[in-house]
């Protein structure tokens, strides 16, 4: 008799654990059935093609320099010094040997490294990969001041002509002056991660 006690009052722990258990197991499922029903799915990849659209419509697409150039008064001073600054710029990445990343989007950005002598920016012409300019972006000569920077925003799935692959800046000064800086940020997307980096001009003569 005592054996079959023990018996039984064992099946009737692990009935009560089962019980238990079962219990928690329902609890589990009636919280994530609650969840679902309350937070909507978010689909990420989804909500960052939103965020870029957004992005992409806030910004200027190809738009002209920003303020701090300004039209050139009159006619040109005389010139004592000219130059032109080559820009690269990428509109597509190959990642493990495919091209996976494509129509980056570039803020261009123009300074002016002299303290005290403003430069006068000729033309910003834009060019495809077989050397065709498909664009300028200043349609008459503009001053920059003295530490000033300008800024152009490029999205390349707008680009008239194809792709753009580099920038050409004419400029030209009154007095000796240090060349300007002339830089692109350009950033993409790849899956759900981002990239950017930076390129900078280099002084043609």
């Amino acid at each position: 008799m005592e054996e079959n006690s023990g018996a039984v009052s064992g099946a009737s722990r692990s009935f009560v654990s089962i019980l238990f258990l079962g219990g928690w197991i329902v609890t589990v499922a009636v919280l994530v059935l609650f969840m679902r029903a309350w937070i909507p799915d978010v689909d990420l990849m989804t909500e960052l093609a939103e965020l870029e659209r957004a992005d992409t419509a806030i910004a200027e697409p190809d738009g002209p320099a920003s303020t701090p150039l300004q039209p050139l008064p009159g006619n040109l001073p005389p010139i004592a010094v000219t130059g032109t600054e080559y820009l690269p710029i990428y509109e597509s990445l190959y990642v493990g040997g495919q091209r996976a990343l494509e129509n980056l989007s570039a803020t261009v950005s123009l300074r002016n490294a002299s303290g005290e002598q403003p430069i006068i920016v000729t033309a910003v012409t834009y060019f495809n990969k077989s050397g065709e300019a498909v664009a300028n972006r200043v349609d008459a000569p503009h001053t920059l001041a003295p530490m000033a920077a300008a800024e152009f925003y490029l999205d390349q799935s707008l680009g008239d002509g194809g792709p753009v692959a580099s920038i050409a800046v004419q400029w030209a000064a009154e007095r000796s002056v240090e060349p300007p800086i002339v830089e692109a940020v350009i950033v993409g997307s790849y899956g759900v991660k981002s990239i950017s980096f930076v390129t900078r001009s280099e002084s043609r003569p």
